[in-house]
């Protein structure tokens, strides 16, 4: 009886010496394996060692690819109903828009990622340019390579909207015009970067007054290329108490109510300062390969 106990204990422990040596051989294959895995890693980074910012000029053509990711614009931020979009939806390509060090390493999207986005009204107005960023932001979510995205239009070294304000009778705060799109124009028509047939929305605004009417409009490029400023109301109000008492009655609407607009949105993506250069000469047909 004694003997059959014992062997019972033997063959219970040299299972469980089995067991233990099983796990200890499947820790050190893993820990080999992640260590193979990171040195491969390694050597392909150190494979590549041309910095993209030392070797491209303004113009030149690049191979991201934003990841493919779903979101929404509320109507808070556009003054009209939410929409969705689909980063995975672009099929375009990219070019080089700035390398220096005040700007950094900039890309543009060769057309508009879409034509969709429609701004509407006082908060479309006033939200516009934060609405703009906060869009084109999303097309920068590969973080292997890039930084932030902002929209074409908007301030290159200072994004971020920090337009005053000034005071109506009825509507209260409005955001006053800028000029931050001559940066970005400037750059588009030294380089030839337009995007020929796309009325395409700039992050900035205009105002002016016409017919007795304060009118409140983003700035946009005409599909001949050209700079509009006035085409495009997303607001107005009357000059007036009076005068809006008036264009109430005769249009039977509040002034308040806007004139929703849209156009192509094109993104501005700030890249890594480091990134390498895996492939291609920077020409349409050879775009450069990032080593990510």
């Amino acid at each position: 009886m004694n003997n059959k106990k014992n062997n019972k204990k033997i063959f219970i422990v040299i299972g469980v010496v089995v067991i233990l040596a099983i796990i200890v051989a499947l820790i050190i294959f893993n820990m080999n394996k992640n260590t193979s895995i990171e040195a491969e890693e390694s050597s392909k980074n150190e494979e590549y060692t041309t910095l993209l910012k030392d070797v491209v000029k303004i113009g030149d053509y690049i191979d991201y690819k934003p990841v493919d990711e779903k979101f929404s614009m509320t109507n808070e931020q556009t003054g009209t109903s939410e929409t969705s979009f689909q980063t995975g939806e672009y099929d375009g390509g990219w070019r080089i828009m700035y390398n220096d060090n005040e700007k950094g390493l900039q890309i543009i999207s060769t057309r508009g990622v879409t034509q969709w986005l429609t701004l509407s009204g006082k908060f479309g107005y006033n939200n516009m340019v934060d609405t703009l960023n906060d869009f084109c932001n999303h097309y920068a979510n590969n973080k292997n390579v890039a930084v932030s995205g902002r929209c074409l239009g908007s301030n290159p070294t200072s994004p971020s909207d920090t337009s005053g304000t000034e005071e109506h009778f009825s509507a209260g705060a409005l955001k006053v015009a800028d000029e931050n799109y001559k940066y970005d124009l400037d750059t588009i028509n030294q380089y030839s970067l337009h995007s020929p047939g796309e009325k395409t929305l700039l992050a900035s605004r205009y105002t002016d007054v016409k017919d007795d009417l304060n009118r409140y409009c983003i700035r946009t490029i005409s599909t001949s290329g050209d700079l509009s400023n006035d085409s495009n109301v997303l607001y107005f109000t009357a000059t007036t108490q009076e005068i809006e008492t008036g264009v109430k009655t005769y249009y039977g609407m509040d002034t308040n109510t806007g004139l929703p607009s849209n156009g192509y949105v094109r993104p501005v993506i700030t890249l890594k300062q480091d990134i390498k250069i895996k492939e291609g000469d920077g020409t349409k047909d050879n775009p450069y390969i990032l080593a990510e």
